[in-house]
């Protein structure tokens, strides 16, 4: 008798289990579907997209990757971007239709390593209110620019920070590479992922070798990166670093503004 309860109860907890694993991806995937949808309905592109558009068609029309034909400057903030944008555009022959496509794609990414990441059926659908409810990640989600990218690649770096598995070279390769991916697709994302990527070191720090290993991964593509943008526009950065940081206002003023707009943005998104 004792033995067929036991067995009861095992049957019983496999199949509460199994319903319970079945609920919750069906309500993943149903938030997922509902922000896909969202995203895709309030898809647009704003006129900063066309800057980097303009450099795009320069570049592949035999003119250099310029906004100028005649000035060799980057005024594109997001190198990753563009150069993604360009491949796809050159690829599809529909440059606005692939930068859709592309940033319906990573926001759906970004979206998705978060309600994957969610563990109850409360905290999926928190999430997926939290972010339907964003002005910040609905707008841009598409709007042309890098969110998108930097989204899926901040998301996918954290979570591999995050992983609790046995340290490997190719883990070390793929984090430093998504470091490299993030800084390239817009330099100040580095704040981001900064505390991250502390969180790495503390964790290998028995492990010298894994940490060169992921230093040297991100190293090499920012090296490439670094190396042609200096030969190209003599500068290690674009030139809208130069235009935001070269202005006549306090740098204690720039900060009490940078806090005023982060009170706005918890307050109204």
């Amino acid at each position: 008798m004792g033995n067929e309860r036991s067995s009861t109860k095992t049957i019983c907890g496999q199949e509460d289990a199994s319903s319970s694993g079945w609920l919750l991806t069906s309500v993943r995937v149903a938030n997922l579907s509902l922000l896909t949808i969202t995203i895709a309905r309030t898809a647009w592109i704003g006129d900063d997209a066309l800057i980097t558009l303009r450099h795009i068609l320069n570049a592949t029309h035999g003119w250099g990757p310029s906004f100028n034909v005649t000035e060799s400057v980057l005024g594109a903030t997001h190198p990753l971007w563009m150069l993604l944008w360009m491949g796809a555009g050159s690829i599809t022959d529909s440059w606005i239709l692939s930068n859709f496509i592309m940033s319906i794609c990573f926001s759906v990414f970004a979206a998705a390593l978060i309600l994957w990441s969610a563990q109850s059926v409360s905290v999926v659908i928190g999430a997926s209110l939290a972010l339907i409810l964003s002005s910040a990640y609905i707008d841009y989600s598409t709007s042309g620019l890098e969110n998108p990218l930097a989204m899926a690649l901040v998301g996918l770096l954290i979570l591999q920070s995050r992983a609790q598995r046995n340290l490997t070279p190719i883990l070390a390769m793929v984090l430093g590479l998504s470091a490299a991916a993030v800084i390239l697709t817009r330099a100040d994302l580095l704040l981001i992922v900064l505390p991250a990527l502390l969180h790495v070191l503390l964790r290998w720090r028995r492990r010298i070798d894994l940490i060169l290993i992921g230093l040297a991964s991100s190293f090499l593509p920012l090296a490439v990166w670094s190396a042609w943008s200096w030969s190209t526009f003599s500068s290690l950065v674009p030139n809208t670093f130069a235009a935001k940081s070269n202005v006549a206002v306090p740098r204690a003023e720039l900060l009490v503004q940078g806090m005023r707009y982060l009170q706005v943005t918890l307050g109204h998104d």
